[in-house]
């Protein structure tokens, strides 16, 4: 896993939710610990894709639950998987 796209994700996440990119630990769940809604889950989802120029399938939305694992399907994207 990349440092440099786990932090650029953290960076992302923290400002949707309006937290300071510190506060956003990388096994955070957004829902569980960091308060968010399906509103914010989506603005998430659009904002990956316009950063990194992907599409997220819906299917994949569930594996969406803390930076960590939008790290890891970013990744995965980005490589053709």
């Amino acid at each position: 896993m990349s440092e440099p796209l786990e932090a650029e994700i953290t960076k992302l996440v923290a400002e949707i939710l309006e937290l300071q990119p510190d506060s956003v630990a990388p096994d955070a769940e957004f829902v569980a610990d960091l308060g968010a809604d399906s509103m914010s889950a989506l603005e998430l989802m659009v904002a990956v894709e316009k950063k990194y120029g992907i599409v997220i399938e819906p299917e994949h939305l569930p594996e969406m639950l803390s930076v960590r694992h939008v790290t890891a399907l970013v990744g995965r994207l980005l490589h053709g998987e």
